[in-house]
């Protein structure tokens, strides 16, 4: 009957630390390409979201105008449950505000965007919905007149201005 053997002094039982290492490194480097394409992926879905707001706000700049014959005073006009008195129309080199007549009041349709809130929507790249830092509305040259931009400072995922948009 073969004996067993004690272990013996200095016997190899776990891994050295070399090999420790090794494991390690391929865990960070899997990580970091896994993370990484994440962050691609979710800066990606908050650009088309907010695409997709842009369009939509653009929209509703739009029906306001053709409904009222006169463009937002603000960019939350576009929101409102309640008719707004007044709008901006060009005139020549510039932009003037008109009051609404009696009569321009009926043809409102509001809201033209409906957000929950009946506010703005949030930028998904800024995060927050503030006219004039996340949503850039143009109210005061003629040649821009009604124009939404988006406020995000930087360069998108093909390396355009967030502002061109």
């Amino acid at each position: 009957m073969p004996r067993k053997q004690p272990w013996r002094r200095g016997a190899r039982v776990g891994f050295t630390l070399i090999e420790v290492l090794l494991v390690v490194v391929i865990i960070a480097i899997v990580a970091a390409t896994v993370l990484t394409r994440v962050f691609i992926a979710r800066q990606r879905a908050n650009e088309s979201q907010t695409r997709g707001n842009l369009r939509e706000l653009r929209r509703a700049v739009r029906m306001f105008e053709n409904d009222m014959g006169a463009y937002p005073v603000r960019l939350i006009d576009v929101c409102a449950r309640t008719v707004p008195n007044q709008g901006l129309m060009v005139a020549g080199n510039s932009v003037r505000t008109v009051t609404f007549t009696e009569e321009q009041k009926k043809e409102f349709k509001g809201p033209y965007y409906e957000y929950p809130t009946w506010s703005l929507p949030p930028n998904a790249l800024t995060r927050g919905s503030q006219e004039g830092v996340d949503w850039i509305y143009n109210s005061g040259d003629p040649a821009t007149l009604g124009s939404v931009q988006n406020g995000a400072p930087g360069l998108d995922s093909t390396g355009a201005p967030y502002s061109d948009w």
